[in-house]
């Protein structure tokens, strides 16, 4: 299979592991979902495969892969397909896995979908994190565990936490924090993967690394649960409402420092503390490199929708937005933009949590640079290039 996608992309060497990883980045409405249950058809006819992984970064994604996986429905990716109408793929999901069915043992496929977002949204807004310990731990248990047992050339398992590590997400804490703080007061279910971690880690040939990034800022339309689509739908909103780009912080926000990483760059970080041998059992605080406040950064915000930072108007986000989908949606039609969902583009609280910390928000990465990153991104021109791409590419007028 390698060799029949190098002919297309010849910079393709191998899937870096015992099974073949597919992303499949398409715009709205093309056929992801049909592409999907092609390959499934294909890898099992071919290979032999009866083990299927698919995952959804969003709920709209997670729900549309369900329905389209599911027999006698009208865009079932397998009609039409002989071995699959005697033997249909058991399809495996957050509601049903613990009562799973036997199909696979009998030579059929399962197909495990779960949406990565789920995750997210437990910890939206920075409520209290005792209800998605156990769901979190779970997961990393249930993952390195089965990854251990398959692949024996395992080398190093990269962990992902961040600033709420040190209790960023509960008030002011100790600035800039160091990997070496000691941990905040209470629950917090990164503290317990990590002591999993280790703890599982100890006496084995692979290693570990825990990453802590904070507020990461990537182009992902439909991934919610970002500060960009925050900026960006709250400026096309308030622009069509004839309003200007206030900063919408509650009073004494905005002056803060405050920080942010850029999911390209942590992507390298993630590279580098995967195969860099100094990394092993270490963690690392991995953001931009930078600080900023958002009273300074929010005029050149506003200028990259061509509108007026104004004063600032202290407002919930979550309750000001709660009726404006009709407003969204004229946006939409008016501008001929992707045809995304209010409530899939944007995550209000999240914006709610970000924009009303008022304390410092800061990371020391001396560390990291130390044992051999030295990447940075200027956070101001960061922002800029993003948020010109959600208008590049449509997302917002």
């Amino acid at each position: 299979m390698v060799g029949a996608l190098r002919a297309q992309f010849p910079k393709l060497s191998d899937f870096e592991r015992d099974f073949p990883s597919l992303c499949f980045a398409l715009a709205t409405g093309v056929g992801k979902t049909r592409l999907m249950g092609a390959f499934i058809s294909y890898l099992h006819a071919a290979y032999g495969f009866r083990h299927f992984f698919a995952l959804a970064p969003n709920l709209t994604i997670y729900d549309k892969l369900i329905r389209d996986f599911t027999p006698n429905t009208a865009k079932y990716v397998f009609k039409g397909i002989a071995e699959f109408a005697v033997t249909v793929p058991e399809v495996i999901i957050g509601d049903n896995y613990e009562q799973r069915g036997t199909k696979s043992l009998l030579g059929g496929i399962e197909i495990n979908i779960f949406n990565i977002s789920k995750i997210n949204t437990e910890a939206q807004g920075g409520k209290s994190p005792r209800t998605n310990i156990a769901p979190n731990r779970d997961m990393l248990i249930n993952s390195v565990s089965a990854i251990e047992r398959v692949s024996p050339n395992l080398e190093r398992v990269l962990l992902i936490t961040g600033t709420k590590y040190y209790g960023s997400h509960l008030g002011p804490f100790k600035t800039p924090a160091r990997e070496t703080d000691p941990r905040h007061a209470g629950a917090n279910y990164y503290f317990d993967q990590i002591d999993w971690l280790t703890d599982f880690q100890k006496g084995k040939r692979w290693t570990w690394s825990d990453l802590r990034p904070q507020t990461l800022c990537g182009f992902a339309p439909g991934m919610a649960m970002s500060i960009l689509p925050v900026i960006a739908v709250y400026a096309a909103i308030m622009k069509e409402l004839g309003r200007p780009m206030a900063w919408p912080g509650k009073p004494g926000t905005g002056s803060n420092i405050y920080q942010v990483t850029d999911s390209g760059h942590f992507a390298n970080a993630a590279l580098w503390a995967a195969t860099d041998p100094r990394c092993a059992n270490q963690a690392y605080n991995i953001t931009n490199g930078d600080y900023f406040r958002w009273q300074n950064l929010w005029p050149r915000l506003a200028a990259v929708f061509g509108m007026e930072a104004g004063e600032p108007s202290p407002m919930n986000l979550t309750e000001f937005m709660a009726d404006k989908a009709p407003v969204w949606d004229a946006i939409v039609k008016k501008y001929g933009l992707t045809p995304y969902r209010f409530d899939e583009v944007v995550a209000w609280p999240f914006g709610d949590y970000v924009f009303n910390t008022s304390w410092d928000v800061m990371s020391n990465v001396t560390k990291c640079r130390q044992h051999g990153f030295h990447e940075v991104v200027d956070s101001e021109e960061m922002f800029v290039r993003l948020l010109t791409q959600f208008r590049e590419q449509r997302i917002v007028p």
